[in-house]
Protein backbone atom coordinates (compact mmCIF):
# COMPACT_ATOMS: atom_id res chain seq x y z
CA UNK A 1 0.00 0.00 0.00
CA UNK A 2 1.31 3.45 -0.91
CA UNK A 3 1.91 5.47 2.23
CA UNK A 4 -0.33 8.49 2.92
CA UNK A 5 1.11 11.94 2.25
CA UNK A 6 1.55 13.94 5.45
CA UNK A 7 0.92 17.66 5.00
CA UNK A 8 1.74 20.22 7.71
CA UNK A 9 -1.09 22.22 9.19
CA UNK A 10 -3.52 22.35 12.08
CA UNK A 11 -6.26 20.27 10.48
CA UNK A 12 -5.89 17.48 13.08
CA UNK A 13 -6.63 19.96 15.88
CA UNK A 14 -10.22 20.28 14.68
CA UNK A 15 -10.75 16.59 15.46
CA UNK A 16 -9.19 16.88 18.95
CA UNK A 17 -11.46 15.90 21.81
CA UNK A 18 -13.87 14.00 19.58
CA UNK A 19 -17.47 15.03 19.06
CA UNK A 20 -19.17 17.23 21.61
CA UNK A 21 -22.39 15.83 23.10
CA UNK A 22 -25.42 17.18 24.91
CA UNK A 23 -26.11 15.60 28.33
CA UNK A 24 -28.97 13.12 28.68
CA UNK A 25 -30.83 13.94 31.87
CA UNK A 26 -32.80 11.90 34.39
CA UNK A 27 -36.37 13.19 34.10
CA UNK A 28 -37.12 13.03 37.85
CA UNK A 29 -33.60 13.97 39.00
CA UNK A 30 -32.70 16.69 36.47
CA UNK A 31 -29.33 17.41 38.07
CA UNK A 32 -28.13 13.90 37.13
CA UNK A 33 -27.06 13.14 33.58
CA UNK A 34 -24.84 11.06 31.33
CA UNK A 35 -22.91 12.13 28.26
CA UNK A 36 -20.14 10.96 25.97
CA UNK A 37 -16.61 12.22 26.56
CA UNK A 38 -13.45 11.45 24.61
CA UNK A 39 -11.21 8.98 26.47
CA UNK A 40 -8.00 7.86 24.76
CA UNK A 41 -9.43 9.01 21.44
CA UNK A 42 -12.79 7.23 21.69
CA UNK A 43 -16.22 8.19 23.12
CA UNK A 44 -17.10 6.76 26.53
CA UNK A 45 -20.01 7.33 28.89
CA UNK A 46 -19.52 9.69 31.82
CA UNK A 47 -21.91 10.06 34.77
CA UNK A 48 -22.24 13.69 35.91
CA UNK A 49 -23.92 15.05 39.03
CA UNK A 50 -24.33 18.73 38.16
CA UNK A 51 -25.35 19.62 41.72
CA UNK A 52 -22.12 18.39 43.32
CA UNK A 53 -19.90 18.59 40.24
CA UNK A 54 -18.96 14.93 40.60
CA UNK A 55 -18.07 13.17 37.36
CA UNK A 56 -16.84 9.65 36.67
CA UNK A 57 -16.19 7.45 33.66
CA UNK A 58 -18.58 4.51 33.36
CA UNK A 59 -17.63 2.63 30.17
CA UNK A 60 -14.37 1.58 28.55
CA UNK A 61 -14.81 -0.34 25.30
CA UNK A 62 -12.21 -1.08 22.58
CA UNK A 63 -14.17 0.83 19.94
CA UNK A 64 -15.89 3.35 22.19
CA UNK A 65 -19.57 3.55 23.11
CA UNK A 66 -22.44 4.81 20.99
CA UNK A 67 -25.73 3.71 22.62
CA UNK A 68 -26.35 4.82 26.21
CA UNK A 69 -29.06 6.19 28.52
CA UNK A 70 -29.97 7.11 32.08
CA UNK A 71 -33.25 6.04 33.67
CA UNK A 72 -35.83 8.69 34.74
CA UNK A 73 -34.97 8.29 38.43
CA UNK A 74 -31.24 8.73 37.83
CA UNK A 75 -30.50 5.40 39.47
CA UNK A 76 -29.04 3.41 36.54
CA UNK A 77 -26.71 4.12 33.64
CA UNK A 78 -27.28 1.90 30.59
CA UNK A 79 -25.25 1.22 27.44
CA UNK A 80 -24.81 -1.35 24.70
CA UNK A 81 -21.57 -3.30 25.07
CA UNK A 82 -19.95 -4.31 21.78
CA UNK A 83 -16.44 -5.48 22.74
CA UNK A 84 -15.74 -7.07 19.36
CA UNK A 85 -16.81 -3.98 17.37
CA UNK A 86 -19.05 -6.21 15.23
CA UNK A 87 -22.40 -4.60 16.10
CA UNK A 88 -23.28 -7.54 18.39
CA UNK A 89 -23.22 -7.62 22.15
CA UNK A 90 -25.30 -7.11 25.33
CA UNK A 91 -27.18 -4.32 27.03
CA UNK A 92 -25.44 -3.54 30.33
CA UNK A 93 -26.16 -1.30 33.29
CA UNK A 94 -24.45 0.09 36.37
CA UNK A 95 -25.68 2.17 39.30
CA UNK A 96 -25.17 5.91 38.73
CA UNK A 97 -23.05 6.12 41.88
CA UNK A 98 -20.95 3.13 40.79
CA UNK A 99 -20.76 -0.57 41.49
CA UNK A 100 -20.80 -3.84 39.63
CA UNK A 101 -21.91 -3.90 36.01
CA UNK A 102 -24.80 -6.18 35.03
CA UNK A 103 -25.49 -7.73 31.63
CA UNK A 104 -29.22 -7.71 30.85
CA UNK A 105 -31.07 -9.61 28.15
CA UNK A 106 -29.73 -11.68 25.28
CA UNK A 107 -26.70 -11.41 23.02
CA UNK A 108 -27.28 -9.98 19.55
CA UNK A 109 -27.78 -6.67 17.75
CA UNK A 110 -29.39 -3.80 19.68
CA UNK A 111 -33.11 -3.33 19.00
CA UNK A 112 -34.01 -0.50 21.32
CA UNK A 113 -34.14 0.40 25.00
CA UNK A 114 -36.99 2.03 26.96
CA UNK A 115 -36.52 3.04 30.59
CA UNK A 116 -39.13 3.86 33.21
CA UNK A 117 -39.01 4.82 36.87
CA UNK A 118 -39.85 1.29 37.95
CA UNK A 119 -39.36 -0.79 34.82
CA UNK A 120 -37.37 -1.27 31.63
CA UNK A 121 -37.85 -2.92 28.25
CA UNK A 122 -35.07 -3.78 25.84
CA UNK A 123 -34.71 -5.50 22.52
CA UNK A 124 -31.99 -7.62 20.93
CA UNK A 125 -32.16 -8.95 17.39
CA UNK A 126 -30.72 -12.40 16.63
CA UNK A 127 -31.40 -15.30 14.26
CA UNK A 128 -34.28 -13.60 12.42
CA UNK A 129 -36.21 -12.68 15.58
CA UNK A 130 -36.28 -9.88 18.14
CA UNK A 131 -35.93 -10.95 21.77
CA UNK A 132 -37.69 -8.46 24.08
CA UNK A 133 -37.04 -8.42 27.83
CA UNK A 134 -39.37 -6.55 30.22
CA UNK A 135 -38.94 -6.13 33.97
CA UNK A 136 -41.03 -4.18 36.50
CA UNK A 137 -40.32 -3.75 40.20
CA UNK A 138 -43.14 -1.30 41.01
CA UNK A 139 -44.94 -2.36 44.22
CA UNK A 140 -47.94 -4.45 43.28
CA UNK A 141 -46.85 -4.69 39.65
CA UNK A 142 -43.69 -6.80 39.91
CA UNK A 143 -43.23 -8.73 36.70
CA UNK A 144 -40.47 -10.15 34.52
CA UNK A 145 -41.14 -11.41 31.02
CA UNK A 146 -39.25 -12.29 27.86
CA UNK A 147 -40.69 -12.96 24.43
CA UNK A 148 -39.49 -13.50 20.87
CA UNK A 149 -41.04 -11.56 18.01
CA UNK A 150 -40.67 -13.34 14.67
CA UNK A 151 -39.30 -10.39 12.75
CA UNK A 152 -37.65 -7.01 13.19
CA UNK A 153 -39.10 -5.12 16.16
CA UNK A 154 -37.69 -1.98 17.78
CA UNK A 155 -38.41 -1.15 21.42
CA UNK A 156 -39.24 2.57 21.48
CA UNK A 157 -40.96 4.20 24.49
CA UNK A 158 -42.49 3.42 27.91
CA UNK A 159 -45.37 5.44 29.35
CA UNK A 160 -44.67 7.42 32.53
CA UNK A 161 -46.57 4.90 34.68
CA UNK A 162 -44.96 1.90 32.96
CA UNK A 163 -48.24 0.39 31.76
CA UNK A 164 -47.70 0.94 28.03
CA UNK A 165 -44.81 0.11 25.69
CA UNK A 166 -44.54 1.53 22.17
CA UNK A 167 -42.74 -0.60 19.57
CA UNK A 168 -42.24 -0.40 15.82
CA UNK A 169 -42.41 -3.50 13.65
CA UNK A 170 -41.00 -3.85 10.15
CA UNK A 171 -43.94 -4.80 7.99
CA UNK A 172 -45.08 -4.55 4.40
CA UNK A 173 -43.31 -1.26 3.67
CA UNK A 174 -39.88 -2.01 5.17
CA UNK A 175 -37.86 -0.42 8.00
CA UNK A 176 -38.31 3.14 6.74
CA UNK A 177 -42.07 2.76 7.16
CA UNK A 178 -42.60 0.51 10.20
CA UNK A 179 -45.94 -0.18 11.85
CA UNK A 180 -46.46 1.45 15.26
CA UNK A 181 -47.94 -0.67 18.05
CA UNK A 182 -48.59 -0.10 21.74
CA UNK A 183 -48.41 -3.08 24.11
CA UNK A 184 -50.01 -3.56 27.50
CA UNK A 185 -46.98 -4.33 29.69
CA UNK A 186 -49.12 -6.33 32.14
CA UNK A 187 -49.95 -8.94 29.49
CA UNK A 188 -47.60 -8.25 26.57
CA UNK A 189 -50.59 -8.09 24.24
CA UNK A 190 -51.12 -5.43 21.57
CA UNK A 191 -53.48 -2.75 22.85
CA UNK A 192 -53.63 -0.57 19.72
CA UNK A 193 -51.74 0.15 16.54
CA UNK A 194 -51.20 2.65 13.75
CA UNK A 195 -50.20 0.89 10.52
CA UNK A 196 -47.74 2.51 8.15
CA UNK A 197 -48.75 3.16 4.57
CA UNK A 198 -46.97 3.45 1.27
CA UNK A 199 -46.95 7.25 1.75
CA UNK A 200 -46.75 7.44 5.56
CA UNK A 201 -43.88 7.10 8.04
CA UNK A 202 -44.75 6.90 11.75
CA UNK A 203 -42.21 7.67 14.48
CA UNK A 204 -43.13 7.50 18.20
CA UNK A 205 -41.46 10.39 20.03
CA UNK A 206 -42.52 9.71 23.60
CA UNK A 207 -45.42 9.34 25.99
CA UNK A 208 -46.66 12.30 28.02
CA UNK A 209 -44.40 12.95 31.05
CA UNK A 210 -47.16 12.72 33.70
CA UNK A 211 -48.22 9.30 35.07
CA UNK A 212 -51.74 8.42 34.01
CA UNK A 213 -51.52 10.44 30.78
CA UNK A 214 -51.37 7.80 28.04
CA UNK A 215 -51.02 10.16 25.08
CA UNK A 216 -48.17 9.32 22.72
CA UNK A 217 -46.52 12.04 20.63
CA UNK A 218 -46.14 10.71 17.08
CA UNK A 219 -44.41 12.17 14.04
CA UNK A 220 -46.23 11.26 10.84
CA UNK A 221 -44.23 11.91 7.67
CA UNK A 222 -46.62 12.24 4.76
CA UNK A 223 -46.53 13.57 1.20
CA UNK A 224 -47.68 17.03 2.30
CA UNK A 225 -45.17 17.35 5.16
CA UNK A 226 -44.39 16.27 8.71
CA UNK A 227 -47.46 16.13 10.97
CA UNK A 228 -47.36 16.01 14.77
CA UNK A 229 -50.04 13.80 16.29
CA UNK A 230 -51.22 13.17 19.83
CA UNK A 231 -52.56 9.62 20.02
CA UNK A 232 -54.23 7.97 22.98
CA UNK A 233 -54.01 4.19 22.45
CA UNK A 234 -56.61 3.56 25.19
CA UNK A 235 -59.35 5.64 23.54
CA UNK A 236 -58.08 5.77 19.96
CA UNK A 237 -58.31 9.58 19.99
CA UNK A 238 -55.97 11.14 17.42
CA UNK A 239 -55.34 14.89 17.35
CA UNK A 240 -53.10 16.78 14.95
CA UNK A 241 -50.96 19.62 16.34
CA UNK A 242 -50.53 22.03 13.42
CA UNK A 243 -47.20 23.84 13.13
CA UNK A 244 -46.90 25.29 9.57
CA UNK A 245 -43.24 24.23 9.17
CA UNK A 246 -42.15 22.88 5.77
CA UNK A 247 -39.06 20.79 6.49
CA UNK A 248 -38.07 17.78 8.57
CA UNK A 249 -38.93 17.71 12.26
CA UNK A 250 -37.58 16.29 15.49
CA UNK A 251 -39.60 16.80 18.65
CA UNK A 252 -39.85 15.98 22.35
CA UNK A 253 -42.32 16.76 25.12
CA UNK A 254 -41.81 19.85 27.27
CA UNK A 255 -41.19 18.73 30.87
CA UNK A 256 -44.58 20.00 32.09
CA UNK A 257 -46.48 18.26 29.28
CA UNK A 258 -47.90 21.53 27.91
CA UNK A 259 -46.34 21.21 24.49
CA UNK A 260 -43.28 20.14 22.54
CA UNK A 261 -39.83 21.37 21.62
CA UNK A 262 -39.38 21.19 17.84
CA UNK A 263 -36.18 21.14 15.79
CA UNK A 264 -36.93 22.10 12.19
CA UNK A 265 -34.40 21.21 9.45
CA UNK A 266 -34.79 23.14 6.23
CA UNK A 267 -32.34 23.77 3.39
CA UNK A 268 -29.17 22.99 5.32
CA UNK A 269 -29.95 24.83 8.57
CA UNK A 270 -31.92 24.15 11.75
CA UNK A 271 -34.38 26.14 13.83
CA UNK A 272 -35.80 25.54 17.31
CA UNK A 273 -39.42 26.22 18.26
CA UNK A 274 -41.80 25.53 21.12
CA UNK A 275 -45.35 24.45 20.25
CA UNK A 276 -48.10 24.80 22.88
CA UNK A 277 -50.76 22.12 22.56
CA UNK A 278 -53.62 24.02 24.20
CA UNK A 279 -53.32 27.23 22.14
CA UNK A 280 -51.38 26.04 19.09
CA UNK A 281 -48.89 28.87 19.64
CA UNK A 282 -45.58 28.34 17.81
CA UNK A 283 -42.69 30.36 19.22
CA UNK A 284 -39.17 30.58 17.79
CA UNK A 285 -36.32 29.86 20.22
CA UNK A 286 -33.65 32.49 19.46
CA UNK A 287 -30.28 31.20 18.28
CA UNK A 288 -27.73 31.88 15.54
CA UNK A 289 -28.03 30.23 12.10
CA UNK A 290 -26.38 26.83 11.80
CA UNK A 291 -26.95 23.25 12.87
CA UNK A 292 -28.73 22.09 16.04
CA UNK A 293 -27.38 18.56 16.40
CA UNK A 294 -29.28 17.93 19.62
CA UNK A 295 -31.63 19.83 21.93
CA UNK A 296 -33.60 19.19 25.09
CA UNK A 297 -36.20 21.10 27.10
CA UNK A 298 -35.30 21.58 30.77
CA UNK A 299 -37.50 22.32 33.79
CA UNK A 300 -38.45 25.97 34.22
CA UNK A 301 -38.59 26.81 30.53
CA UNK A 302 -34.88 26.50 29.71
CA UNK A 303 -33.69 24.86 26.49
CA UNK A 304 -30.21 23.38 26.12
CA UNK A 305 -28.91 22.72 22.63
CA UNK A 306 -25.78 21.65 20.80
CA UNK A 307 -25.03 24.24 18.12
CA UNK A 308 -22.35 24.86 15.51
CA UNK A 309 -21.92 26.49 12.13
CA UNK A 310 -19.36 25.92 9.40
CA UNK A 311 -16.76 28.26 10.92
CA UNK A 312 -17.53 27.98 14.65
CA UNK A 313 -16.86 24.80 16.68
CA UNK A 314 -19.72 23.11 18.54
CA UNK A 315 -20.98 24.59 21.81
CA UNK A 316 -23.62 23.51 24.30
CA UNK A 317 -25.82 26.55 24.90
CA UNK A 318 -28.67 27.40 27.23
CA UNK A 319 -31.42 29.89 26.42
CA UNK A 320 -31.19 31.16 30.02
CA UNK A 321 -27.54 30.67 30.97
CA UNK A 322 -25.72 31.23 27.68
CA UNK A 323 -22.68 29.13 26.73
CA UNK A 324 -22.24 26.10 28.99
CA UNK A 325 -19.21 24.39 27.47
CA UNK A 326 -17.40 23.76 24.18
CA UNK A 327 -16.59 26.20 21.42
CA UNK A 328 -12.97 26.79 22.41
CA UNK A 329 -9.62 25.18 21.69
CA UNK A 330 -10.28 24.32 18.06
CA UNK A 331 -9.37 26.30 14.93
CA UNK A 332 -12.16 27.91 12.94
CA UNK A 333 -13.67 25.78 10.20
CA UNK A 334 -13.92 26.42 6.49
CA UNK A 335 -16.63 28.89 5.48
CA UNK A 336 -19.59 27.69 3.44
CA UNK A 337 -21.37 29.26 0.47
CA UNK A 338 -24.85 28.32 -0.72
CA UNK A 339 -25.18 27.51 -4.43
CA UNK A 340 -28.45 26.63 -6.18
CA UNK A 341 -28.57 24.81 -9.51
CA UNK A 342 -31.46 24.09 -11.85
CA UNK A 343 -31.46 20.30 -11.79
CA UNK A 344 -33.47 17.73 -13.75
CA UNK A 345 -35.92 17.35 -10.85
CA UNK A 346 -35.91 20.90 -9.50
CA UNK A 347 -33.49 23.30 -7.76
CA UNK A 348 -30.50 21.52 -6.17
CA UNK A 349 -28.79 22.99 -3.10
CA UNK A 350 -25.00 22.70 -2.75
CA UNK A 351 -22.80 23.76 0.15
CA UNK A 352 -19.47 24.97 -1.22
CA UNK A 353 -16.31 25.38 0.88
CA UNK A 354 -13.17 26.86 -0.67
CA UNK A 355 -9.50 27.48 0.15
CA UNK A 356 -8.86 31.09 1.12
CA UNK A 357 -6.67 31.75 -1.94
CA UNK A 358 -9.06 30.16 -4.44
CA UNK A 359 -9.88 32.32 -7.45
CA UNK A 360 -12.17 31.93 -10.42
CA UNK A 361 -9.27 32.45 -12.84
CA UNK A 362 -7.54 29.35 -11.48
CA UNK A 363 -9.98 27.19 -9.54
CA UNK A 364 -8.49 24.56 -7.24
CA UNK A 365 -9.29 20.86 -7.61
CA UNK A 366 -12.75 20.09 -6.28
CA UNK A 367 -14.00 17.18 -4.19
CA UNK A 368 -17.67 16.33 -4.64
CA UNK A 369 -18.41 14.82 -1.25
CA UNK A 370 -21.46 12.54 -1.19
CA UNK A 371 -23.33 12.30 2.11
CA UNK A 372 -24.38 8.99 3.66
CA UNK A 373 -27.86 7.88 4.45
CA UNK A 374 -29.62 7.73 2.09
CA UNK A 375 -31.98 9.61 4.45
CA UNK A 376 -29.59 12.42 5.43
CA UNK A 377 -28.38 15.80 4.24
CA UNK A 378 -25.42 18.16 4.41
CA UNK A 379 -25.79 21.30 6.51
CA UNK A 380 -24.11 24.46 7.78
CA UNK A 381 -22.18 22.75 10.59
CA UNK A 382 -18.63 22.62 11.88
CA UNK A 383 -17.02 19.75 9.98
CA UNK A 384 -13.34 18.93 10.66
CA UNK A 385 -13.35 16.54 7.70
CA UNK A 386 -14.42 19.19 5.18
CA UNK A 387 -11.97 21.70 6.68
CA UNK A 388 -9.12 19.18 6.35
CA UNK A 389 -9.70 18.99 2.59
CA UNK A 390 -9.95 22.76 2.29
CA UNK A 391 -6.74 23.22 4.26
CA UNK A 392 -5.02 20.85 1.83
CA UNK A 393 -6.06 23.08 -1.08
CA UNK A 394 -9.31 21.47 -2.27
CA UNK A 395 -12.67 23.06 -2.86
CA UNK A 396 -15.43 20.85 -1.42
CA UNK A 397 -18.90 20.65 -2.97
CA UNK A 398 -21.57 18.89 -0.88
CA UNK A 399 -24.69 18.29 -2.94
CA UNK A 400 -28.07 17.70 -1.33
CA UNK A 401 -29.33 15.71 -4.30
CA UNK A 402 -32.77 14.15 -4.64
CA UNK A 403 -33.08 11.58 -1.86
CA UNK A 404 -31.73 14.01 0.76
CA UNK A 405 -33.74 14.97 3.81
CA UNK A 406 -34.36 18.59 4.79
CA UNK A 407 -36.12 19.68 1.59
CA UNK A 408 -39.53 18.09 1.97
CA UNK A 409 -40.93 14.61 1.54
CA UNK A 410 -41.24 14.74 -2.27
CA UNK A 411 -37.52 15.56 -2.63
CA UNK A 412 -36.50 12.78 -0.26
CA UNK A 413 -38.59 10.13 -2.02
CA UNK A 414 -37.74 11.25 -5.58
CA UNK A 415 -34.71 8.93 -5.82
CA UNK A 416 -36.70 5.73 -5.31
CA UNK A 417 -37.62 5.30 -8.97
CA UNK A 418 -34.03 4.86 -10.18
CA UNK A 419 -31.72 4.28 -7.23
CA UNK A 420 -28.30 5.92 -7.59
CA UNK A 421 -28.88 7.27 -11.08
CA UNK A 422 -31.34 9.94 -9.91
CA UNK A 423 -28.93 11.29 -7.30
CA UNK A 424 -26.03 11.34 -9.74
CA UNK A 425 -28.07 13.18 -12.37
CA UNK A 426 -28.32 16.02 -9.85
CA UNK A 427 -24.59 15.80 -9.07
CA UNK A 428 -23.80 16.01 -12.80
CA UNK A 429 -26.01 19.09 -13.15
CA UNK A 430 -24.28 20.80 -10.22
CA UNK A 431 -20.84 19.92 -11.56
CA UNK A 432 -21.68 21.35 -14.99
CA UNK A 433 -23.06 24.51 -13.40
CA UNK A 434 -19.97 25.07 -11.24
CA UNK A 435 -17.68 24.47 -14.22
CA UNK A 436 -19.68 26.98 -16.26
CA UNK A 437 -19.42 29.52 -13.43
CA UNK A 438 -15.64 29.11 -13.32
CA UNK A 439 -15.71 27.71 -9.80
CA UNK A 440 -14.59 24.21 -10.79
CA UNK A 441 -11.88 22.98 -13.17
CA UNK A 442 -13.60 20.20 -15.11
CA UNK A 443 -10.28 18.38 -15.49
CA UNK A 444 -9.64 18.25 -11.74
CA UNK A 445 -12.69 16.86 -9.99
CA UNK A 446 -12.82 14.03 -7.46
CA UNK A 447 -15.79 12.23 -5.99
CA UNK A 448 -15.94 10.41 -2.68
CA UNK A 449 -18.00 9.53 0.37
CA UNK A 450 -18.77 7.01 3.06
CA UNK A 451 -21.48 4.35 3.34
CA UNK A 452 -24.29 5.44 0.97
CA UNK A 453 -22.05 8.30 -0.16
CA UNK A 454 -19.30 5.79 -0.93
CA UNK A 455 -21.79 3.78 -2.98
CA UNK A 456 -22.72 6.86 -5.02
CA UNK A 457 -19.03 7.65 -5.56
CA UNK A 458 -18.31 4.17 -6.94
CA UNK A 459 -21.39 4.29 -9.15
CA UNK A 460 -20.40 7.73 -10.48
CA UNK A 461 -16.90 6.53 -11.34
CA UNK A 462 -18.52 3.88 -13.55
CA UNK A 463 -21.46 5.65 -15.19
CA UNK A 464 -19.84 9.11 -15.38
CA UNK A 465 -16.29 7.98 -16.07
CA UNK A 466 -15.45 11.01 -18.23
CA UNK A 467 -16.17 13.46 -15.38
CA UNK A 468 -13.94 12.26 -12.53
CA UNK A 469 -10.17 12.46 -12.07
CA UNK A 470 -10.14 10.12 -9.05
CA UNK A 471 -12.51 8.77 -6.43
CA UNK A 472 -12.74 7.04 -3.07
CA UNK A 473 -15.34 5.11 -1.09
CA UNK A 474 -15.40 4.26 2.62
CA UNK A 475 -17.57 1.31 3.73
CA UNK A 476 -19.71 1.36 0.58
CA UNK A 477 -22.30 -0.89 -0.99
CA UNK A 478 -20.74 -1.97 -4.28
CA UNK A 479 -23.13 -4.77 -5.27
CA UNK A 480 -26.67 -4.70 -3.88
CA UNK A 481 -27.38 -8.28 -4.89
CA UNK A 482 -24.34 -9.73 -3.11
CA UNK A 483 -24.84 -7.46 -0.10
CA UNK A 484 -28.41 -8.72 0.23
CA UNK A 485 -27.11 -12.24 0.82
CA UNK A 486 -25.04 -11.22 3.87
CA UNK A 487 -26.65 -8.14 5.40
CA UNK A 488 -29.08 -7.94 8.31
CA UNK A 489 -32.80 -8.61 7.88
CA UNK A 490 -33.53 -4.92 8.51
CA UNK A 491 -31.29 -3.89 5.62
CA UNK A 492 -32.81 -6.55 3.40
CA UNK A 493 -36.22 -5.07 4.12
CA UNK A 494 -34.84 -1.63 3.28
CA UNK A 495 -33.52 -2.94 -0.03
CA UNK A 496 -36.89 -4.49 -0.87
CA UNK A 497 -38.59 -1.17 -0.20
CA UNK A 498 -36.05 0.72 -2.33
CA UNK A 499 -36.16 -1.65 -5.30
CA UNK A 500 -39.70 -2.98 -5.05
CA UNK A 501 -38.68 -6.55 -4.26
CA UNK A 502 -35.77 -8.90 -3.58
CA UNK A 503 -32.87 -9.59 -5.98
CA UNK A 504 -34.67 -12.74 -7.07
CA UNK A 505 -37.85 -10.79 -7.84
CA UNK A 506 -36.38 -7.70 -9.56
CA UNK A 507 -32.77 -8.65 -10.49
CA UNK A 508 -32.41 -5.98 -13.18
CA UNK A 509 -33.13 -3.15 -10.72
CA UNK A 510 -30.44 -4.41 -8.37
CA UNK A 511 -27.96 -4.81 -11.22
CA UNK A 512 -28.66 -1.35 -12.67
CA UNK A 513 -28.11 0.29 -9.27
CA UNK A 514 -24.92 -1.63 -8.40
CA UNK A 515 -21.53 -0.02 -8.95
CA UNK A 516 -19.97 -3.40 -9.69
CA UNK A 517 -21.99 -3.63 -12.93
CA UNK A 518 -20.02 -0.65 -14.27
CA UNK A 519 -16.56 -1.46 -12.88
CA UNK A 520 -15.18 -2.17 -16.35
CA UNK A 521 -16.03 1.41 -17.37
CA UNK A 522 -14.05 3.07 -14.57
CA UNK A 523 -11.11 5.11 -15.86
CA UNK A 524 -10.03 6.99 -12.75
CA UNK A 525 -7.89 5.72 -9.85
CA UNK A 526 -10.02 4.35 -6.99
CA UNK A 527 -9.41 4.10 -3.24
CA UNK A 528 -11.51 1.64 -1.21
CA UNK A 529 -11.57 1.62 2.60
CA UNK A 530 -13.68 -1.08 4.25
CA UNK A 531 -14.28 -2.83 7.57
CA UNK A 532 -13.58 -6.53 7.97
CA UNK A 533 -16.65 -6.98 10.21
CA UNK A 534 -19.10 -4.57 8.57
CA UNK A 535 -22.68 -5.96 8.83
CA UNK A 536 -24.23 -3.11 6.83
CA UNK A 537 -21.89 -3.10 3.85
CA UNK A 538 -20.41 -6.63 3.97
CA UNK A 539 -16.78 -7.09 2.88
CA UNK A 540 -17.47 -9.89 0.35
CA UNK A 541 -19.35 -7.62 -2.04
CA UNK A 542 -16.60 -4.99 -1.77
CA UNK A 543 -14.00 -7.65 -2.53
CA UNK A 544 -16.05 -8.71 -5.57
CA UNK A 545 -16.02 -5.12 -6.85
CA UNK A 546 -12.26 -4.93 -6.31
CA UNK A 547 -11.70 -8.11 -8.34
CA UNK A 548 -13.95 -6.82 -11.12
CA UNK A 549 -12.15 -3.48 -11.30
CA UNK A 550 -8.67 -4.99 -11.25
CA UNK A 551 -9.71 -7.61 -13.80
CA UNK A 552 -10.71 -4.81 -16.16
CA UNK A 553 -7.32 -3.15 -15.75
CA UNK A 554 -8.45 -0.44 -13.33
CA UNK A 555 -6.22 1.18 -10.72
CA UNK A 556 -7.28 0.34 -7.17
CA UNK A 557 -5.91 0.88 -3.68
CA UNK A 558 -7.87 -1.16 -1.13
CA UNK A 559 -7.37 -0.72 2.59
CA UNK A 560 -9.29 -2.93 5.02
CA UNK A 561 -9.37 -2.19 8.75
CA UNK A 562 -10.34 -4.35 11.70
CA UNK A 563 -13.76 -2.98 12.55
CA UNK A 564 -17.40 -2.62 11.60
CA UNK A 565 -19.37 0.02 9.74
CA UNK A 566 -18.83 2.93 12.10
CA UNK A 567 -15.46 4.06 13.38
CA UNK A 568 -15.27 6.00 16.65
CA UNK A 569 -11.54 5.71 17.48
CA UNK A 570 -9.86 9.05 16.78
CA UNK A 571 -6.52 7.55 15.71
CA UNK A 572 -8.25 5.41 13.07
CA UNK A 573 -10.40 8.33 11.90
CA UNK A 574 -7.31 10.51 11.42
CA UNK A 575 -5.50 7.71 9.62
CA UNK A 576 -8.39 7.27 7.22
CA UNK A 577 -8.63 11.01 6.52
CA UNK A 578 -4.91 11.19 5.80
CA UNK A 579 -5.15 8.11 3.57
CA UNK A 580 -7.91 9.74 1.51
CA UNK A 581 -6.19 13.11 1.19
CA UNK A 582 -2.85 11.47 0.43
CA UNK A 583 -4.52 9.48 -2.35
CA UNK A 584 -6.02 12.67 -3.76
CA UNK A 585 -2.72 14.54 -3.62
CA UNK A 586 -1.08 11.81 -5.69
CA UNK A 587 -3.80 11.55 -8.33
CA UNK A 588 -5.35 15.04 -8.40
CA UNK A 589 -2.84 17.33 -6.68
CA UNK A 590 -3.79 20.72 -5.29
Amino acid sequence: MTQPVSVPGNWRERFAGGQLHLPRYARHAPHLCVLLKAVDGKPEVEAWDQRTGGRRQVTDQPGGTGRYAIDPAGRWVWWFADPGRTGRGHWRRELFRGGDQEAVGSHGRPAGLALGTGEFALGVYRDGATHVTFRSWRPGHEREAAADFAGDRQVEQLSADGTLLAVTDVGLFGPLRPDLRVLDTATGSVLAGLPAGSDTVLRPLGFAPEPGDSRLLVLSEEDDGHRLLLWDPWTGALREMRHRLSGDLRAEWLPDGSGALLCHSWQGRDELYTLRFETGALERVPHDPGQIRDATARPGGDVEYLWSCAQQPPRVLSTRRGSLYGGTGRPRGAAVEDVWTDGPGGPVHTLLSSPSLASRSAPPPTLFLMHGGPAAHECDAYDPYVSAWVEHGYRVARVNYRGSTGYGRAWRDAARGDVGHTELADVAAVRAHLVEQGLVDGKRTLIGGGSWGGYLALLALGIQSDRWTAGFAVAPVADFGLAYEEETDRLRALDRSLFGGSPQEVPERYRRASARAYAASVRAPVLLISGAHDPRCPPAQIDAYARELRGAGGYLEHRQYDGGHEERRLATVLDRVETQIGFALRHCPA
